[in-house]
């Protein structure tokens, strides 16, 4: 999920008990409460947006991202604050809380911005491990991940270099900036999500090489994964770790690692509208 708001709301805070929004997306993913929480808040939010879950591509790396659908921010509510739950789990996510998607110097929104956020522990459940829930009566507050007090050493990588590990990020969000004349109220992107799952930020023209129905389109993949379409088009299948449907990948042919390139990581792509 994927929230505009002003200074006075934020989804989670650290060190602050969770709300039962909060604790019911991390347990569950469930965002009913949420929906609720944000129509309470009197103005405070807004836009949202909520992306659809997919499995977790341990083999290729670069396939897991999602595209979101755009967010507005406007004058009052430039902050920008993100929440995605890992399923199973007992109640941890991943996500980062106000984001001020204006300059403050400059006076001038970010044209485009990416953020790495970290696991965090909602502090309801007790569980060690992603399949066991054990309900705490007295919730803690919420918390970020550390090596050395991971429950279980969840989300660490251990090597030589630190003594207790360390735990890498495991989401990227990237913002782009799409700004609307004022008159323009109902102001849209135009061509998002991007067409036949075209990574347009990996690959620019992809949406319109990998479209076939132009002249020389894009390979056409088979799909590996639960999140890929069944309609996967690539520029070139082997590059991206896929064998396509005519021909074979050679033993040569080494797979394309994307922006995606850490343990459980996920990429979140949105685009920024301005609304004055």
């Amino acid at each position: 999920m994927l929230f505009s708001h002003t200074k006075q709301y934020a989804p989670f805070v650290q060190n602050r008990q969770a709300s039962y929004a909060v604790e019911s997306y991390a347990e569950d993913g469930i965002t009913t409460l949420y929906q609720k929480e944000i129509n309470e808040t009197n103005g405070m939010v807004r836009d949202y947006v909520e992306g659809v879950g997919f499995y977790l591509n341990q083999r290729h790396l670069d396939a897991n991202y999602i595209f979101l659908d755009p967010i507005r921010v406007d004058s009052k509510h430039t902050y920008v604050s993100g929440i995605s739950s890992f399923d199973p789990s007992p109640n941890w996510f991943t996500g980062f809380y106000m984001m001020n998607t204006l300059d403050v110097i400059t006076g001038r929104y970010w044209e485009r911005f990416m953020l790495k956020s970290y696991p965090w522990d909602a502090g309801t459940d007790d569980g060690m491990t992603y399949k066991e829930n054990l309900p705490r009566d007295r919730p803690e507050a919420v918390h970020r991940m550390h090596a050395g007090t991971a429950p279980n050493g969840v989300f660490t990588k251990h090597h030589s270099e630190h003594q207790n590990g360390t735990i890498a990020p495991t989401a990227e969000w990237e913002c782009i900036l799409h700004s609307c004349p004022i008159e323009e109220s109902n102001c849209t992107k135009e061509d998002w999500p991007p067409k036949y799952n075209c990574d347009i930020l990996k690959y620019p023209n992809c949406d319109q090489q990998c479209d076939p129905r132009v002249e020389q389109p894009c390979e056409q993949c088979i799909p590996e994964s639960l999140m890929d379409p069944k309609d996967l088009h690539y520029p070139d299948c082997c590059a991206m770790g896929r064998e396509p449907k005519k021909g074979r990948c050679t033993e040569s042919a080494a797979p394309a690692f994307g922006r995606v390139s850490v343990l459980f990581a996920i990429t979140l792509v949105s685009w920024i509208i301005i609304s004055q």
